[in-house]
């Protein structure tokens, strides 16, 4: 599917095989480019290659920015503290339940 949202539709969009419109409602074959020149490369060439590059990072995104976010919640816990111990070494949190702290601070 994705290769069809990629290049597939981008393609049929922009060729022009027929001067009007082929079903009559569609704008499919009737772009500017009959072939593939600079033009082309120039405007959907650089279409396609933006879209691959987003492709190759975005899934990999949620694994990339999940440990930020739970290194955040650690510290919004600690009230932005470094140190989970206090002066007087009891804990700085707000997690009521035991289960909750070993929660938030163990990984998976």
């Amino acid at each position: 599917m994705q290769f069809i949202n990629i290049a597939v539709v981008i393609l049929v969009v922009n060729m022009q095989l027929v001067k009007g419109r082929l079903f009559g409602f569609l704008p499919l074959f009737n772009g500017k480019y009959p072939d593939f020149n600079s033009d082309w490369y120039g405007n959907v060439g650089k279409t396609l290659c933006l879209t691959m590059l987003i492709n190759i990072f975005s899934p990999h995104a949620s694994k990339l920015l999940l440990p930020l976010i739970n290194l955040l919640s650690r510290c919004l816990d600690r009230s932005c503290k470094l140190n989970i111990l206090d002066d007087e070494d009891k804990l700085r949190t707000k997690k009521v339940m035991q289960e909750d702290l070993n929660t938030l601070y163990t990984g998976a």
